[in-house]
């Protein structure tokens, strides 16, 4: 239902919305981030050149921007919660699984898919939200949700600190 319709969206499932979306970016942002200081780690561990290692963020925000666009189109097609959910899912998954693997390559291909299922979080995401949050709220709504990519970051580099 939209928040533009004669009756709106229940305040309970709005403020549901931007809490999930918040934590979700928290989520997103604290794995993508907690390589950046772990970089050292994964010259050594796979024996990395400083290109090679620069590069396996390029190519996790390559598949990252290439699946936003079809992810949208998909979620428009077939339900965007869908597509979030199935999405953020295999994120999980990928993003688990990265920390596991024996070889570079496999590392990569992770990695990269990785970036590509969190592709699919940010066109469904900010649709739903921007569907569901009365026009009274949207910017404090959408500041909250956009906080957790901040909060995400915070966390990832304190994990990482102590993890090191």
């Amino acid at each position: 239902m939209s928040s533009d319709s004669k009756n709106p969206v229940p305040a309970s499932y709005w403020i549901k919305l931007v809490i999930i979306f918040f934590l979700g970016w928290i989520v997103i942002y604290a794995g993508r981030s907690v390589l950046s200081p772990l970089s050292g780690e994964l010259q050594e561990a796979f024996g990395l050149t400083k290109a090679e290692t620069g590069g396996i963020m390029s190519l996790f925000f390559l598949t990252y921007t290439l699946f936003q666009i079809p992810s949208g189109i998909l979620g428009d097609k077939v339900g965007r919660k869908r597509v979030l959910v199935i999405g953020f899912s295999l994120y999980a998954i990928f993003i688990a699984s990265v920390y596991l693997v024996p070889t570079f390559s496999i590392f990569i291909i992770l990695w990269m898919l990785a970036g590509a299922a969190q592709g699919c979080y940010y066109g469904p995401q900010y649709a739903l939200s921007s569907e569901a949050i009365p026009k009274k709220w949207i910017t404090l709504g959408s500041a909250i949700i956009g906080s957790g990519m901040s909060f995400g970051i915070a966390m990832s580099y304190y994990l990482s600190s102590v993890m090191i």
